[in-house]
């Protein structure tokens, strides 16, 4: 189900909250193992006992995720569903008198937008026990570290739990993994990504199916820390699965929102998220090169084809290819900086898939993709009966849709500008060539575009239907990362989003007509 045949709705929809295609389900009004519970009030909760520490809530015979520090757990649930789904079990000992109390205005949708849980009392012999319970509309990823330490650079042992629902039931994922630090930038801030594997009790990969992605050992926790509004970089790979017509050869991530807590403690909202690597892509491994363009420092042809690294040279990184085809290992990487400094098209090589290029300069023009102008791509070299085809794939999107990076920590390395249309490198190329026929097919394609996902209304369309789904999980994360900020910028609101889609839209389209109107003048 990847690409534009599908609404832009629809795909951030599947891709981005794990919905299956029907989720109704019959359920309750509070989840099964507390609707026995005696409802008290407010007042009468406040002649309880002082308690003197938690409940044990579990599921499977395991504690459900818990904030130690808030006295808190964080239970999933379908926001499909008018009642309250799954079953889970309250420990008490025997004769424990146990009490709920949830305010009667509020109902579960109120519930999972406004971050408004309940509470849980177990009394017994004049000892009170109580706990907090927030209800999420996203899965709880739990992850306990062998040592109980954060993770850092090295890769360092633990267990990771998914909490959703499935089917209308409560369901867990549990896996051996190691994790570790990631990123460049992402390491200077307060709320880290992660890298996550899957292993085996030998330490071997394991493949497991999380949440809706596909099933792999090896995925990412981003914290999308640099966007108060948590929804630039999973709305922009949305819209690259919707523009892209390479079908699964220009295929990139794909980011599921979670709530995450470490080692006992809530850690905000992150995206589970899938790498861009040979099996994303579809690619053989006897045959393609898939590289990442991981830097600026961009080589020249000769030197690439130069290179006797077979791993790393200069900008490009080989993620996957063989060593033995005959062929230098960036052969391609070579055909791909020829086609970026072509000057007429009849130089452009013939590796390099016009209509992939066309897709990939639209939407780095539409998400104002500063960030992947020449890095932060990925090069999938594919090959078939003519030879290689090239296609690029946009990676590492937290500065997009009007964030940009600012080298100032004090504002989270991000302010937010509607500044001049991005041109991607090869895009730049092509628009500069002069060639009428060029001009003509991005002029067509993007009147396509405008008549489809590239209309304001469908961009705020798909960007309200994020913002609405996250707005108890983002309150939380904005208690947990105050520094972040929900203050300025959109965290309280997307009007600088619709401001950003309503003035690049214009100035796209006045640039495109431009380029029939010098067509027309040569």
């Amino acid at each position: 189900m990847r690409a534009a045949r599908l609404t832009l709705a629809a795909i951030v929809l599947i891709s981005v909250f794990w919905l299956p295609a029907a989720s109704f389900y019959a359920s309750g009004d509070m989840i099964q193992g507390l609707s026995h519970l005696t409802r008290i009030s407010q007042e009468e909760a406040e002649t309880l006992p002082e308690a003197q520490g938690p409940v044990t809530l579990t599921f499977g015979g395991e504690r459900l995720p818990f904030d130690e520090a808030s006295n808190t757990y964080f239970i999933p649930q379908s926001a499909q569903t008018e009642g309250y789904d799954g079953a889970i079990t309250l420990e008490t000992e025997p004769n424990a008198q146990c009490y709920l109390f949830a305010y009667d205005e509020v109902d579960k949708r109120q519930a999972l937008e406004q971050s408004v849980g309940v509470t849980v009392y177990e009394v017994l012999d004049g000892v009170c026990r109580s706990s907090k319970v927030i209800f999420t509309p996203l899965p709880v990823l739990t992850v306990q570290t062998q040592t109980g330490e954060m993770p850092d650079s090295e890769d360092q042992p633990g267990v990771m739990s998914v909490y959703a629902i499935t089917g209308g039931e409560l369901s867990v994922e549990r896996t051996a993994i190691l994790i570790n630090l990631r990123g460049n930038t992402s390491k200077l801030m307060p709320k880290k990504s992660y890298r996550v594997q899957a292993v085996n009790a030998d330490g071997s990969k394991r493949n497991v199916s999380l949440g809706g992605l596909r099933s792999d050992d090896d995925w990412i926790l981003n914290p999308m820390y640099s966007d108060a509004s948590k929804i630039r970089e999973p709305l922009a790979y949305a819209l690259w699965d919707a523009m892209n017509r390479s079908g699964v050869r220009a295929a990139s991530s794909r980011i599921a929102y979670g709530e995450v807590l470490f080692n006992g403690a809530y850690w905000g909202l992150y995206g589970l998220q899938e790498r861009v690597d040979n099996k994303q892509v579809g690619g053989d491994k006897r045959t393609d090169f898939l590289y990442k363009i991981a830097t600026n420092d961009r080589p020249t042809a000769s030197e690439l084809l130069s290179c006797a690294d077979t791993e790393v040279c200069r900008a490009f990184e080989l993620v996957s290819g063989p060593l033995d085809s005959g062929l230098s290992v960036w052969a391609m990487a070579a055909q791909y900086i020829e086609a970026i400094n072509f000057r007429r098209l009849e130089d452009v090589p013939g590796a390099l898939s016009l209509e992939n290029a066309i897709d990939y300069g639209l939407w780095a023009m539409l998400t104002q993709a500063h960030d992947c102008h020449f890095k932060n791509q990925y090069l999938n070299c594919v090959y078939g009966a003519d030879g290689y085809t090239l296609y690029k794939i946009p990676w590492d999107l937290n500065h997009t849709l009007g964030d940009v990076y600012l080298d100032d920590p004090a504002v989270n390395y991000t302010e937010f500008r509607v500044g001049s249309l991005v041109m991607d490198c090869v895009f730049e190329a092509l628009v500069n060539s002069g060639d009428g026929e060029v001009a003509s097919a991005i002029v067509q394609r993007w009147a396509q575009l405008r008549q489809g996902v590239a209309q304001e209304e469908t961009l705020m369309e798909a960007a309200q239907t994020l913002f609405d789904a996250i707005q108890g999980p983002l309150w939380r994360d904005s208690v947990r990362w105050p520094e972040c900020g929900k203050g300025e910028g959109n965290a309280d609101s997307i009007d600088d989003i619709r401001f950003y889609f309503s003035e690049v839209l214009k100035k796209m389209d006045e640039r495109i007509a431009g380029l029939t109107q010098e067509e027309a003048s040569e």
